[in-house]
Formats: C-alpha cells, structure tokens, sequence
C-alpha cells in the first residue's frame, strides 16, 4: 500500500482510538454517575456519540488532505515535517481541553463549551473554581497524555511520511477526491439537517447524554455558534408568544401589607451557593446551617422557592433587575445591555436611598463592577478595600471579614435610608474557609458542608448583632442565594432540586411571622419589595409579587441549554440541546410548555432589543 494510504488508515484509527478512551476515561472519571447506567446505555454513549466523532475527525483531517494531495507532486520531507507540525499542536491542546474538561464537569455538570470562557478576563479568574492541586494535576496529565500521544503519533502514522515520493496521477486523484468526500463525515452523513448536538442525545439520563458528546465538537460548535443576534428560542410566531405569556403572567398586586415602615433600611444579602439541599426548615440536610435553621422561624420564610440560573451574574441580575436567565449567556456580559435593564437599587436611590455594595473578591468579575455602577451605587467594597492580609481564599476576602466591615459601616452610618447589599464568596468552590473544618474529609462534599456552615455561622452573628443594635427596629433584611448546587448529590435528573434555594425576610419592620408556600423566582423580588414599599413596579415585566394570593404561583429556571418549569401541580424539564421535555411531574401539556417556551423566548427577545 502507497505510504500516503498508509498514513490515512493509521491516522484515522489513531484518532477513533483517542476518541474512544477519552470516552472511557470519562465514565470512569465519573464512576459514580455511570454505576448509575445499565450496560446498554453505556454502549448507547459510543454508537450515538459516533456521529459527533466521525464529525470532528472530518475536520480534523481537512488539512492532510489538502497537505497531501499538494505534496503529492513532490518528494521529499516537506509533508512529513508539515503534518508534524499540524499534528503536535492538536496533541497539545487535545489532551489539555480532555482533562480540562473531565476536571470542570463535576463543577459544571456540562461538557466545556464556550460559557466558561465568557465570563474571564484573566487566567486567575478562570481557575478560581478550582484548587491548586486540580491545576496541578490538569497541567502535569496533559503533559504526560501529549508525551505519550506524541509518541503513538512518530511510531505509527508519522513514519509513513519520510521521504515520501511523487504519487501516480491515480493516487493523485483518489486524494484530491478525499477532500470534499469529508463533507459525508463533517455533516454526519446524507441527511438533510446536518449533525448536531440533538445526535448525541439518546438517554433519559443527561449524563449519559453527556458523555456521549464529543467535547471537542462541541467546543467548536459552541464558538461558531455563539451569536447573539439571533433568538435561539424562537418556539413560536411573536403574537402566539405574547399570548401565553399575557395568560401566565396575568396577576393582581397585593393589598396586604408586611412592612410596617414607610421608608425602611434595606440589607439585601445574597448568599453563594446556598441551596435549600442543607437546609433542614426547607426538607434539606439538617445541622449544615444551624442559624439559618433557627432564623426561619422568625420573619416571612419563602418555601417554594428558585434561582433563575446557575451562575451568579444572572443570579444577581434576576434579584435586581427581575430580569431572568439567558441559557448559556448572560445580560450582565454586556454591559450595554445591562445597564439598560430596570433596577431596584437606582428605584430605591430615587427614592432617597443611599446604595452600597459589598463583596470580597474581585468586582470586575463578570463585569459586575459596570454592572453596579450603571445601577446606581453610591459605594462598592471589594477586596481592594480590605488589603492583601486580609485575601485568604481563592476567591478574595472570607465571609466573616465582610460581615464585620457591613456592620461596622451600617452602625456608623448617617445615610439613611441605606440600601446596602452584600454577595457572599466562601461557599464556593473549592470551599477554602480560615476555619477548621466542620465536617471531617476533603472530599467535594465535606468541603462544601463545611463551607456552607463558615458561612451560615457568619451570616448568624451579624444578624444577633444587627439585632441587638438601634438599627433593627427601621431594617429590613432579606437572606437568599444568587443560585443553587448540584452538591451534595449532583443530581442531573430532577435539575429542579438544583435551582432550589432560600429567601427569608427579616428586621424589625416585619409586622407579623408568616411562611409564603407560593412558587416564586428570584425575579418576583423587585415586584414583591417594591410594592411593599408603594413605588412603581410597572417596568419590571417578568416579576410576580409573591404576597398576592392571585399572582401565576410559577417559577422558571433556565440552564445551559434548557429551562425548567413550576407550579404547584406540575413540574417540567425541557432540554433545548434534545428538542424535548427529558423529565416530567403531574399533567404537563401542550399548554403548560407553551408556558415555558415563551417565556425563555419573549425573555431572549427583550435582551435582543436592549
């Protein structure tokens, strides 16, 4: 066989077989999840991610082809030198976008596409979710991957080329016509729609779906589909959209009033990674946050619950702006777009408030710090203000830290009213707290347990001494979380345990105790607050005020690419990736989709328009 043949053959099953242990490497990786598949879905992953392989190794082979067929007409070194060239750069980066990956799933329970990268300026940021020792071991099994990849690569294919001679014009046209053969492969086959990510998809398990990805198809898809111009929740015509949207958004505004003060003084602490999993008022894990446990039998508990989102940039946004969740993007990465968007902060300044914000990491992260600004804050505090001494964790300055700076500048204060705002950062991975840990172990788990608690411990003696201070009586203090966890438990297939987080109402403005079991979402905030307040909540579209008894009683949740969907009769998953509803609770329909979809669409149209 001609030595260029030869190469091709080799080539090609040197990359189905890389392909194919990564595949493997990954569910052992994740041992946990796949003991969970049967052995059928497990041979499901390969032959229905086959498609999405052979797709990428189209592409991969464009270039030899081309280098090939033009070297055809030499002899000599000049192809075996280029390809070398070609092929160590793809050893390099491909083994350091698997490990990358297999590393970054357990945090983002998704195959590494373009959003992580969205929301970094700097290295630093990007590894922030990750210990040291995870970079560690990143950096060092990507070097040892390439060495033997590289190695694989010089004994096999690439012996092939070394002083190659002129092809015949046979070869010269069975090569020539390789190329634009690969379209068969890239396309994934003679089908009218191309491949996609929906090829991949085949399980009701969404890591099995997962895995049955392949990451590096799915990166480049993610880059060369990232667009923002386009509504990718176009689900129906813009009029059907309107009217389900109008029906599910129809409500009345509450008459009743909690807050026995005209003008009140408002802390509004956001609180990382604090999902209603370890909290055992709200059916969680008990003894993880044993102040927050006892502080929800005083003020107004919200029982029922949800984060719009899964990062805390659209966490943050759904609290202020009551502007919801974008799937994989996110308002707050442009700028121009957020600044646009209501605010309760610049509504409260309007109203006379003095606007602060506390947070002891870096404020430029995900552009929160123009974010802030086009809100109106009058100060912002981050770690600069603190000092180096103080910046013991991966992320910036510990919780305990920021809570004595809040209630040394609350108790000083002559602004008033104040609207001061705090966003917690210890319990977020890899859970570095200045604190012996709580709960024995180093596993994810235990890290987060004990996170949980610094911080839970924390947030409780700021509240005991905001209490016994003047200031409680004209306070209203509001305790939620910018988004949920897959911790402890990771779970994939009910994502709504995921997105479940607390709010609680406190402060001595709070007339009576009362627990509201309404569905609601972070962007009923500006609504439910505003109207307690009786300012204007007319711009705040996507906001239900959660003391009404007649308000849509729903939430909405989006994720990477997909949404959930809640009342208190019926609960949907839909995954946009597969087309379809992956998992379902009482008589979900046609209507109650509709629900959803427009929603996300009428949500993406609006951030279009901006």
């Amino acid at each position: 066989m001609n030595k260029r043949f030869r190469f091709l053959l080799t080539y090609l099953i040197f990359w189905i077989s890389v392909l194919i242990a990564g595949k493997i490497f990954f569910l052992i990786f994740h041992y946990k999840k796949t003991a969970n598949l049967d052995f059928i879905t497990i041979l499901g992953i390969f032959y229905h991610g086959a498609k999405l392989d052979f797709s990428f190794i189209g592409y991969v082979f464009v270039f030899p082809l081309l280098v090939l067929f033009i070297t055809s007409f030499f002899s000599g070194m000049w192809c075996y030198h280029t390809l070398k060239i070609y092929s160590y750069i793809l050893l390099i980066l491909a083994p350091f976008l698997f490990i990358t990956d297999l590393v970054l799933y357990q945090f983002w329970g998704f195959r590494l596409d373009n959003s992580p990268l969205l929301y970094i300026k700097n290295p630093d940021e990007m590894i922030a979710s990750v210990s040291t020792g995870f970079l560690l071991l990143v950096i060092l099994s990507s070097a040892i991957l390439t060495a033997i990849l590289i190695f694989i690569y010089n004994r096999y294919p690439g012996q092939y080329l070394k002083n190659l001679a002129k092809s015949t014009v046979v070869e010269k046209c069975i090569i020539g016509l390789l190329v634009p053969l690969l379209i068969v492969p890239i396309r994934g086959g003679f089908n009218t729609s191309p491949v996609n990510l929906s090829t991949a998809y085949f399980s009701p398990d969404i890591f099995a779906n997962h895995a049955a990805v392949n990451l590096y198809w799915n990166l480049g898809y993610s880059f060369t589909n990232s667009e923002t111009r386009n509504n990718p929740y176009a689900f129906f015509d813009f009029d059907t959209a309107r009217t389900s949207f109008a029906e599910l958004m129809s409500q009345r505004i509450s008459e009743k009033t909690f807050i026995g003060y005209e003008r009140p003084n408002i802390i509004l602490i956001i609180i990382e990674s604090f999902t209603s999993k370890i909290i055992e008022k709200l059916g969680g894990i008990p003894d993880i946050t044993p102040g927050f446990n006892m502080l929800s039998g005083q003020g107004i508990l919200f029982t029922n619950f949800y984060a719009n989102g899964d990062r805390s940039d659209k966490g943050i946004v759904a609290l202020l702006s009551g502007f919801p969740a974008l799937g994989k993007t996110s308002a707050m990465k442009f700028p121009d777009k957020a600044g646009k968007l209501p605010n309760i902060a610049r509504d409260l300044k309007d109203s006379g408030y003095h606007l602060s914000f506390y947070y002891g990491g870096d404020i430029e992260f995900f552009n929160l710090k123009s974010y802030l600004i086009s809100a109106g804050f009058n100060d912002i505090i981050s770690e600069k203000q603190f000092g180096s001494g103080k910046r013991l964790s991966k992320w910036g300055v510990p919780d305990e830290f920021v809570f004595n700076k809040l209630y040394d500048d609350i108790i000083s204060t002559a602004d008033t009213p104040f609207f001061k705002s705090m966003f917690t950062l210890s319990n977020h991975e890899p859970f570095d707290i200045p604190a012996e840990a709580r709960f024995p172990g180093k596993d994810a788990k235990n890290r987060f347990f004990s996170s949980a608690w610094y911080t839970d411990s924390c947030l409780y003696n700021f509240l005991k001494q905001i209490r016994e201070s003047a200031v409680w009586d004209q306070t209203l203090i509001i305790l939620v979380a910018d988004h949920g966890s897959r911790l402890p438990d990771n779970n994939h297939t009910d994502l709504a345990a995921n997105f479940s987080i607390p709010m609680l109402w406190l402060g001595g403005v709070i007339l009576q105790d009362t627990v509201i079991s309404g569905f609601g979402s972070q962007t009923d905030l500006p609504k439910t607050l505003l109207n307690q307040l009786d300012m204007n909540v007319h711009q705040y579209l996507y906001s239900q005020d959660l003391f009404s008894e007649n308000n849509g009683n729903f939430a909405v949740f989006a994720f990477n690419d997909g949404f959930g969907f809640l009342t208190d009769t019926v609960k949907y998953i839909y995954d946009h990736q597969a087309k379809r509803v992956s998992y379902a609770e009482g008589e979900v329909n046609e209507k109650i989709i509709g629900f959803g979809k427009s929603f996300l669409q009428l949500t993406y149209e609006d951030f279009l328009s901006r």
